[in-house]
């Protein structure tokens, strides 16, 4: 999960300088001016999954899957641990 924090928190960064990089030349062209606006919109998305992949590392979230918790056994006998599998036949 702190993985995936890093990579959204990273990628609002870019698109952020990227969104104001556009802003500050769009009186240029029309096309910078939609650039901006998607940058920008870019930055809200990938900043609110940074703030929710921020909160579920905190709670110890995982970032796919579930937790399964397996109790191992040990298993020995007097006959090196066959127990009662019979010897195969050739």
């Amino acid at each position: 999960m702190l993985i995936e924090f890093v990579y959204c928190a990273l990628w609002s960064f870019f698109s952020l300088t990227a969104a104001i990089d556009s802003a500050t030349r769009a009186g240029r062209s029309s096309s910078l001016g939609a650039a901006a606006f998607f940058a920008f919109a870019a930055t809200a998305v990938y900043a609110a999954d940074a703030f929710f992949k921020f909160r579920g590392w905190r709670a110890g979230q995982l970032a796919q899957g579930q937790r399964t918790v397996q109790k191992a056994t040990n298993v020995s006998s007097a006959n090196g641990g066959g127990g009662d599998v019979p010897a195969p036949a050739y």
